[in-house]
C-alpha cells in the first residue's frame, strides 16, 4: 500500500548516492586539475635546476715564463730574472662548462699574488688573436669566454711585461687565473706555483 505524499526509502537513498556520487566526481576532477597544475610547475623547477645544476672547471696547463735583456745591437735576448729588462708568460686554459645550459665568465683577469695578497693584475690577451701594427705585434684582450652547454673551450694566453711589473711578479709566488660568474661570484683558479722555480 502506497501512502501519498511520501517518498520510499530506497528511493532517498539512491538519489542521495546519486548526489554523493555527482559531489566526488567534482571534487576528484577539482583535486586531479590541481596535482596536475601542481606537479608541471614542479616539474618546470625542477627541470630549471636541473639544467643550471653544475659548474665551471678551468685547468690552466703549460706556465712559462721568459725574462729578456737587450745585446749590443739592441735585440731581445733571454737572461737571468736579476738582469732582466722585459718579460713575457704564456699559459693555456681550457674551460668546461658542466651545465645543460649555456655559461660564461667575465672580466677575467691574470692575478699575481705573494703570501695571499694580489700584487699586480693583468686583462688576460688571446695568443691566438693578433695583429701587427707598424710599432709591434698587438694581440685582442679577452673580454669575456662564453660557455656552450657541456663542451670545452680552448684559450692561449700572452703578456708582455717590463718595468715595476717585472718587480712585482719576481716577488710573486703564485699566479691564477680570476673571472666573475653569470652569479656575480668572483672565481679563482691556480695556474702556478712560482717559487722556487721562477727564479732558477
Amino acid at each position: 500500500m502506497r501512502v501519498a505524499g511520501l517518498a520510499r526509502p530506497d528511493l532517498l537513498s539512491r538519489q542521495r548516492g546519486i548526489q554523493y556520487d555527482s559531489h566526488m566526481g567534482i571534487e576528484s576532477q577539482v583535486v586531479g586539475g590541481l596535482i596536475g597544475i601542481v606537479g608541471t610547475a614542479v616539474g618546470l623547477v625542477i627541470g630549471r635546476f636541473l639544467r643550471g645544476f653544475g659548474r665551471i672547471q678551468l685547468h690552466g696547463s703549460d706556465w712559462r715564463i721568459v725574462y729578456q735583456g737587450q745585446d749590443a745591437g739592441a735585440g731581445l735576448i733571454q737572461v737571468p730574472p736579476d738582469a732582466a729588462k722585459f718579460g713575457k708568460f704564456h699559459f693555456q686554459i681550457d674551460v668546461y662548462n658542466s651545465r645543460e645550459e649555456p655559461a660564461g665568465l667575465r672580466q677575467p683577469r691574470v692575478e699575481f699574488v705573494a703570501d695571499g695578497k694580489p700584487l699586480i693584475t693583468f686583462a688576460p690577451q688571446d695568443a691566438d688573436r693578433s695583429r701587427l701594427t707598424t710599432e709591434r705585434l698587438v694581440y685582442d684582450k679577452i673580454e669575456v669566454i662564453n660557455l656552450a652547454p657541456k663542451q670545452w673551450s680552448h684559450w692561449n694566453i700572452v703578456q708582455a711585461f717590463a718595468g715595476d711589473e717585472l718587480s712585482k711578479i719576481r716577488q710573486s709566488d703564485e699566479v691564477y687565473f680570476a673571472a666573475t660568474d653569470a652569479r656575480g661570484k668572483r672565481r679563482l683558479w691556480l695556474i702556478a706555483s712560482l717559487k722556487p722555480q721562477q727564479d732558477q
